[in-house]
């Protein structure tokens, strides 16, 4: 194929993480760069190349490789190629769909929750858009700033990641779900110039729901579950309205029945880096919902 021709957008980006790049010495980017610059590049040898930078230079230049692997023609099958150093909380977690129990009853005294089989999948939840077609977006209560949206995760706060996944995600022509509780505010100020740009970009499917933790009490929540057999969980908190909505908690829908989780309805994937919680979002009680993300 020709030359990548957002060759010199994606050096401005390289460039804005550093400077002096290659002032010195040569960087382990230039094979990949040599191959963007060749008139008979292609994106199996841009793959190769990926496959072959150093996971300390990659994880450096994270960014520019995103932008990368959103314009570079047929790259999505490579997403995964690129090994970062030290994923820690930005490390996707998936939560594989678990049927429903017979008899299931959240409430005092049984308090039922779901444990769904739980992986990580060793890249980041970026990376697992890019090459995973079609998955939801569930963005949950992110209307008000936390303390927790100021936590440093491997070199950037966790709002900072949460507008990372969201930029994929619109590049990728993903599906949106808010869920929020206060009037006109589906999210919080620091995320409103993405969020407008993301509606005009995207369908997002916004539900309001004042009183309940859970979206699947709604009839617009649940269906946008149902409709994606995959979905990225984005939201506040990590102790209770997230885990109320991947695990289950005493509510009801407007029929009377309790409301299923969401790891019921769809295969369920996040990071730490994603959930807002100023502390662990280690659970024990009532069950160890969290599983692989137990322990980060």
């Amino acid at each position: 194929m020709a030359k990548y021709e957002k060759i010199d957008v994606f050096m401005a980006f390289v460039k804005g993480v550093n400077p002096r790049f290659e002032k010195v010495k040569t960087s382990s980017l230039r094979p990949l760069i040599n191959i963007l610059n060749s008139d008979n590049g292609t994106a199996g040898q841009v793959g190769q190349a990926l496959s072959a930078l150093p996971g300390a230079k990659a994880t450096k230049y994270r960014k520019p490789l995103y932008y990368l692997l959103a314009s570079y023609p047929g790259l999505n099958d490579y997403a995964k190629n690129i090994r970062f150093a030290n994923l820690g909380k930005l490390n996707a977690a998936k939560f594989r769909k678990t049927p429903l129990p017979d008899g299931y009853d959240p409430q005092l005294p049984k308090l039922d929750r779901i444990v769904p089989p739980s992986e990580s999948l060793n890249i980041t939840v970026e990376q697992y858009l890019f090459s995973t077609p079609r998955v939801g977006i569930i963005l949950i209560h992110m209307s008000d700033h936390d303390p927790g949206m100021d936590q440093v995760f491997e070199g950037e706060k966790c709002l900072n990641h949460i507008r990372s996944v969201l930029q994929v995600a619109k590049l990728m022509e993903c599906d949106f779900c808010t869920l929020y509780m206060k009037d006109d505010l589906p999210v919080l100020p620091a995320l409103a110039s993405k969020y407008a740009e993301l509606k005009s970009k995207r369908n997002v499917t916004e539900v309001l729901e004042k009183n309940k933790h859970m979206g699947t009490t709604t009839q617009t929540f649940l269906q946008f579950a149902q409709n994606h057999s995959e979905v990225v969980v984005i939201g506040f908190d990590g102790v209770i309205c997230v885990p109320a909505n991947m695990f289950g908690a005493a509510e009801k829908t407007s029929s009377g029945s309790w409301a299923p989780p969401l790891t019921t309805i769809s295969t369920v994937v996040t990071s730490r880096a994603i959930i807002v919680s100023a502390g662990q979002i280690y659970t024990t009680y009532p069950k160890p919902s969290w599983g692989c993300l137990n322990l980060t």
